[in-house]
């Protein structure tokens, strides 16, 4: 890529913009218990209908990523970061004229397909970036810190002025700036990597099982993460206090977003990697023991530590398979796609047997994470892994 062969200042600058990409394109996605609380008091929906209405959205961000991915990896980086720019700033806009959960949701998808585009940009390139472990760690850090930001300040002030309107004002607002990354791009580049001699390897074996376990252990958050305050109702815990224990379970996670690179170099990727897992699993079953306030606590903060761990150490897997870069941009989309369904799963369980059967989805989910993951094969000589040809 061009933006390898620069300064160290305009690869610093790059970066940057990659990140702030990365993490303002998911803003819906990183504050969706304050956004589906705000949307089911403006429209009314009950909980099956939006955990239907979140599947709908992270579809169209899996979409999205998929486009990058293959259909427009010719095209000008460009004009695929200003199309899918306006398209989510549109869709956001347009959203607001939604009356029923139909127009709601078909526009909801739009809107997801355009920032799905916008984050497998930026993971494609942060991917393969010459320390991607650091670059990975920053951006989950980052998203930790404005979904603090997003859930304590910005879309309870926004929704206590404009309810959900304002909020969805706000994210395209958003969308619209995100269209500024595009003019950091030469004119005419793709995001088609030239592949070098020696690395056109992808193990597609490795990648599928890397993405399919970062499908399933955001299957898992779905359910959790989505439904947290649903969760903390039924513990006896108020609006308050479980808004209390995120804060305390995101100020931990920030500290394994600079751990984890450290912790995951080399060898200790695979192991790291499964000890998080691990740890997402008996979160989740913390949290299905008995409602308590202790257990939601202890519970809740482990599940966000170990998830956020997980997923960063499973983006890092993914450059080892794939050396010449295609398959990055995927991973928001499988990880979107993933929590979709755990949403969906999750309010329909939540309404027709309760919460401990929708948190019983979330351990088998998290389960199969850490059986997918631990198939991967294990490495010898100096790198993580050994990629095998296809």
């Amino acid at each position: 890529m061009k933006k390898e062969q620069g300064s160290r200042h305009t690869q610093n600058v790059f970066v940057a913009a990659m990140l702030a990409l990365g993490v303002f394109s998911p803003t819906v996605f990183m504050g969706l218990p304050a956004v589906v609380g705000q949307v089911g008091q403006q429209w009314g929906f009950g909980e099956a209908t939006l955990g239907l209405a979140v599947f709908v959205e992270v579809l169209g961000m899996s979409c999205g990523t998929l486009l990058v991915a293959f259909a427009l990896g010719r095209q000008p980086v460009r004009l695929v970061l200003l199309g899918a720019a306006v398209l989510a700033a549109a869709a956001n806009l347009a959203t607001l004229s939604a009356h029923g959960i139909v127009a709601f949701a078909a526009w909801r998808c739009v809107a997801g397909v355009g920032a799905g585009a916008l984050n497998g940009v930026a993971m494609r390139y942060l991917s393969y970036t010459r320390t991607p472990e650091r670059h990975l760690g920053m951006l989950l850090m980052g998203q930790v810190v404005w979904g603090m930001a997003l859930l304590s300040v910005v879309i309870p002030a926004l929704g206590a002025a404009w309810g959900a309107s304002g909020v969805f004002i706000f994210v395209a607002a958003l969308g619209a700036l995100c269209a500024c990354a595009a003019w950091l791009f030469e004119r005419g580049e793709t995001l088609s990597a030239p592949q070098q001699a020696g690395r056109e390897c992808v193990d597609k074996g490795g990648v599928l099982l890397s993405l399919v376990a970062l499908l399933a252990l955001y299957g898992g958050v779905g359910v959790v993460w989505t439904f947290l305050e649903k969760i903390g109702a039924d513990a006896g815990l108020g609006d308050g206090s479980v808004a209390a224990v995120l804060a305390v379970a995101n100020l931990v996670s920030l500290g394994a977003c600079v751990l984890m690179p450290k912790l995951g170099a080399g060898h200790g990727l695979r192991r790291w990697t499964l000890v998080n897992l691990a740890g997402c699993v008996m979160a989740a079953v913390s949290l299905a023991l008995p409602p308590s306030p202790v257990s939601f606590a202890l519970g809740s903060i482990m599940f966000i530590v170990c998830w956020t761990g997980g997923a960063l150490l499973i983006f890092a897997t993914i450059p080892q398979y794939d050396l010449v870069g295609r398959f990055a941009a995927l991973s928001p989309g499988f990880l979107a796609f993933g929590f979709g369904v755990g949403s969906i799963t999750g309010g329909e369980l939540l309404e027709a047997s309760g919460t401990r059967a929708a948190l019983q989805a979330a351990i088998a989910l998290c389960a199969l994470a850490l059986v997918f993951y631990a198939r991967l094969r294990p490495v010898r000589g100096n790198s993580a892994f050994v990629p095998r040809c296809d």
